[in-house]
């Protein structure tokens, strides 16, 4: 009962976000929030910078809006599931951080992650990917120094 409690108090603590777009920063980390992956909290936030959701009981698919400011994304330790959109990189073009694991992701991992110019960290572990890693992700150049 105090995850249903939880996820309604996010849900009217952040019903407010659907009328601001200047979010550049947001934590709610070990919070005790479930439901589905709140999508409509980030289309009307394309300045948000950072977006940290990780330790809760999240749910849902990620069906994710281009945020091209975006440069910390932590939705680890959540119950994600589905595939990772086949334009991540796209999606997310400035990222640094990446960290996704210990979720129910499956399918290939994509290969736009390799358009990500500046990724260093990226924490996919303990979830059901399957596939080789992107060839830009390893080739000289890269930033990544984490995978």
């Amino acid at each position: 009962m105090e995850s249903a409690i939880n996820s309604v108090c996010f849900i009217q603590l952040l019903s407010n976000t659907n009328y601001q777009h200047h979010l550049r920063l947001l934590s709610l980390s070990k919070c005790n929030i479930g439901g589905d992956f709140p999508n409509w909290l980030l289309q009307n936030n394309s300045k948000l910078g950072q977006l940290h959701l990780d330790g809760n009981a999240i749910t849902g698919s990620l069906q994710l809006p281009f945020l091209p400011n975006l440069k910390t994304l932590d939705i680890s330790n959540n119950k994600i599931r589905g595939k990772l959109p086949p334009n991540i990189g796209s999606i997310f073009p400035n990222l640094f951080v990446s960290i996704m694991s210990n979720n129910m992701l499956e399918g290939l991992l994509p290969s736009s992650f390799a358009d990500m110019k500046n990724l260093e960290w990226l924490d996919l572990s303990y979830n059901k990917l399957e596939g080789e890693l992107p060839i830009g992700l390893a080739c000289k150049g890269s930033n990544l120094f984490f995978l």
